[in-house]
């Protein structure tokens, strides 16, 4: 690929590089519906960022060298303020991307620099949420796993796609880059594995990775994940309790509490909470609450369909969640024919919350449901008591006839 003429003084956005790093200034300008329009300019896009260490100054020095001298627009963004593993960011640009809105964020980005434009959007650096216990955010993961809870292993020839998806599951929910540093407290992640036979492992992302850590296990492999895993499944099968409902009770004295559900196979769900996300008019900022979000998920087997099993266990989560008094709602699956769905949807709604949208967008979708149902429940009513009331005047009126006849 290449850019314009390298003998002109000029740049083409056909070709855009852009160094991605959460210690950039400019945020990738992504979130607004006015941006679909024009990513069919960009013809070809290149990301650079550091895997396992950051880029060096001679490397960042040489990429600026050969993108000056091809005359390619090299943008230094940022895909939010948190500091995250390389894979979980490549997951957001390939969202982006997927949604026709990373070149156009990039296109908009150069003009910005073109016009040396300083706007409030531009250059403040959104901060991670204080260590303060009343401003707490938590996405606890709750993934249906279509194995019975003895087929857990961690031995590679008896693994399949389910072993494979509940190590990034792991991963992308309970570990993010740089965790003992001053972003610990972005969000605290959980996640639960519930087995199609009811078994249930729930794991806390500070004790999950602790207990590895402790056994010199702090970047740990995928048999290593594996092995934990199936350690503490032996310690559930020896404890006898209802652990859904001991789980969920967690919750029931909570206010800010939402439940989405990307079961990603019932009809008629909706996208909406993910298209308000990408809405310009989306109000973000929800610092002053705790909120928790329940984010449910099927893990797919190599045919991709739900057996009986499933469907069955995945009902008696939703009656759990609901006679918890846990507001909920359908949600189809981000990208369902991507390889890693289950892991992408849980960077996405990691990623919500770094930009502060995920519970203020929550609260918008849910709450008008609630009022909505309010309204329409009340309606209902009313329309019910003036059937009642016609009834029984049609019925006195037929009473009183039949015995003026009598008379």
């Amino acid at each position: 690929a290449k850019g314009s003429d390298p003998t002109k003084n000029d740049y083409s956005t056909d070709v855009l590089a852009a160094y991605l790093h959460e210690s950039c200034d400019s945020e990738l300008p992504c979130w607004s519906k006015e941006l679909y329009d024009r990513n069919k300019e960009v013809k070809h896009m290149f990301l650079f960022c550091g895997a396992v260490r950051d880029m060096t100054d001679a490397e960042n020095t040489s990429l600026s060298n050969v993108c000056e001298q091809m005359k390619i627009p090299l943008l230094p963004c940022r895909l939010g303020p948190i500091p995250e593993f390389t894979s979980k960011i490549v997951c957001v640009a390939g969202y982006h991307f997927y949604k026709g809105l990373l070149g156009s964020g990039l296109i908009k980005l150069w003009e910005r620099k073109q016009n040396q434009e300083q706007s409030q959007e531009m250059t403040s650096i959104p901060q991670a949420s204080s260590n303060n216990t009343t401003q707490k955010k938590l996405l606890h993961t709750i993934a249906m796993i279509p194995i019975d809870s003895t087929s857990l292993t961690a031995d590679p020839n008896k693994r399949c796609r389910v072993h494979w998806c509940m190590v990034r599951l792991c991963v992308c929910s309970l570990y993010r880059s740089k965790f003992a540093g001053i972003t610990r407290d972005a969000l605290d992640n959980k996640l639960s594995f519930i087995f199609q036979d009811g078994l249930t492992i729930n794991l806390d992302q500070r004790d999950f990775i602790s207990s590895l850590a402790e056994k010199h296990q702090a970047a740990p492999s995928e048999r290593q994940i594996l092995e934990e895993l199936c350690r503490r499944r032996d310690d559930a099968l020896s404890q006898e309790c209802n652990t859904l409902n001991e789980m969920l009770s967690a919750y029931t004295d909570q206010a800010d509490v939402y439940a989405l559900d990307f079961m990603g196979k019932i009809h008629g769900t909706s996208k909406q909470v993910m298209e308000l996300a990408y809405a310009e008019d989306c109000s973000s900022g929800d610092a002053s609450e705790s909120s928790t979000l329940l984010a449910i998920l099927e893990v797919r087997d190599q045919s991709g369909h739900t057996n009986d099993k499933m469907e069955r266990l995945h009902g008696r989560i939703i009656d759990a969640i609901t006679r918890a008094k846990i507001q909920v709602m359908a949600q189809s699956l981000l990208v369902s024919e991507a390889q890693d769905c289950e892991a992408l949807t849980v960077v996405m709604l990691q990623h919500l919350q770094y930009q502060s949208k995920l519970f203020s967008i929550l609260r918008r979708v849910l709450d008008t449901k609630s009022s909505e149902a309010i309204v329409r429940d009340a309606a209902t009513a009313t329309e019910s008591e003036r059937k009642r009331k016609k009834q029984k005047d049609a019925k006195q009126k037929k009473s009183k006839k039949k015995h003026k006849k009598h008379r």
